[in-house]
């Protein structure tokens, strides 16, 4: 340990005097931002707790009866075809390790996976940009202060989930892109699935990395085409598999689907 510090003290000697401030504001700002993201959500939730919506309380009721032993079982009750079971078995876990009811908890998981969020952008910032890059801290400041992340992640929504996932598939991509062998792989294609059973949306993952596998990866394209199809199965069979049971337990793969109501604007924007 000693040795690395000492390492990391000479490289920061090394460096010329403004990258050297650049870089010791860039570390200070990484601790501090996620620490004033988390007050935030804190500052919003600590009285009541998370917002609650109709899919809300399903989530934390489906949790709660799924640590029961009743399975996923909605207030209705149905056996929820509808939703994505990664934010339920997220919640159902934390319920198991701690002892707590789901509905107890879930602004302090808000506020974690809010810190979680900055610092994943923060450190894809610094791997893109450098830390010492001034752009790079006023973007993940703008992630902090955003109102409208603030907004999601005061609710107990799957998003907040779902966001932190997808900025680990975006590290682990880079990390496949770095070195393509097969541990990156297969972490890359264990997250991928992560994504899409948090939410039904991340199955635009999918095609989107496996062409960028084909595209870009490194060494012959026979490779790249393997690995891009084993991303592929691994990160779509456990959805398969989940809406193989939804059809068994319910007759249908995931209920009706109803269209947005917000604007596609507006969905971006989000």
């Amino acid at each position: 340990m000693n040795r690395m510090l000492s390492h990391a003290r000479q490289r920061l000697d090394d460096l010329p005097p403004l990258k050297r401030v650049g870089m010791l504001i860039g570390i200070l700002s990484w601790v501090l931002l996620p620490l004033i993201g988390a007050w935030l959500v804190w500052e919003v939730t600590y009285t009541i707790g998370a917002g609650l919506s109709p899919d809300s309380v399903n989530y934390l009721y489906m949790a709660q009866q799924w640590v029961a032993g009743n399975g996923f079982i909605t207030i209705d009750p149905t056996l929820v075809p509808l939703w994505s079971p990664g934010y339920t078995v997220f919640l159902a876990v934390i319920s198991v390790l701690t002892g707590l009811n789901p509905f107890q908890f879930a602004n302090e998981v808000n506020i974690i996976l809010f810190a979680i969020t900055i610092v994943l952008a923060g450190y894809l910032g610094w791997r893109t940009m450098g830390v010492w890059s001034p752009l790079l801290w006023v973007a993940v400041g703008r992630v902090a202060l955003s109102d409208d992340l603030l907004a999601i992640y005061a609710m107990a929504w799957l998003e907040p989930l779902f966001i932190v996932m997808s900025l680990f598939m975006f590290i682990a991509m880079q990390n496949y892109g770095v070195k393509p062998d097969r541990r990156n792989l297969v972490i890359l294609t264990l997250i991928g699935a992560g994504v899409c059973l948090a939410r039904y949306s991340g199955l635009v993952a999918v095609p989107v990395v496996g062409v960028a596998m084909l595209l870009w990866g490194q060494g012959r394209w026979v490779a790249r085409l393997r690995h891009g199809m084993v991303f592929a199965v691994g990160a779509v069979v456990p959805v398969v598999l989940w809406m193989v049971r939804n059809s068994m337990a319910t007759g249908t793969l995931m209920e009706d689907q109803y269209p947005s109501q917000m604007p596609l604007m507006t969905n971006i924007r989000l």
